[in-house]
């Protein structure tokens, strides 16, 4: 009887001891972010007359995210020298801006950017 007794308590004991897997969450992906899409106007042409000013606005036209960063450059094109620069944080969807450095007969190039700050 003590050896039934015995083997009765080394089962037990084992199957006490069986290890037991972690029902551990699966892991989350991450979210991917929609691509931004803009629209400017002045829209996007080649040739646009201006005095001296430049009035831009740029909405974001796709899902906003939390915040996005504007980058504007403004470069002379027959010294390939930027002449006006701004980046700029908003929770807004649009931003407008005046420009003010265009002179009379000359090419200027503008670039837009808009990427989310997360």
């Amino acid at each position: 009887m003590k050896k039934h007794s015995l083997l009765i308590f080394i089962l037990l004991l084992g199957y006490a001891c069986k290890k037991t897997e972690n029902s551990a969450p699966p892991p989350t992906v991450p979210e991917t972010e929609q691509q931004l899409t803009i629209t400017t106007e002045p829209g996007n042409s080649n040739t646009i007359d201006i005095k001296d000013t430049l009035n831009l606005k740029i909405n974001v036209t796709s899902q906003m995210p939390s915040e996005v960063i504007y980058s504007i450059d403004v470069t002379k094109l027959d010294s390939n020298k930027s002449v006006y620069k701004i980046d700029s944080i908003s929770k807004n969807s649009s931003l407008n801006l005046s420009i003010p450095v265009f002179q009379s007969f000359t090419n200027y190039s503008t670039k837009v950017t808009v990427t989310s700050k997360t």
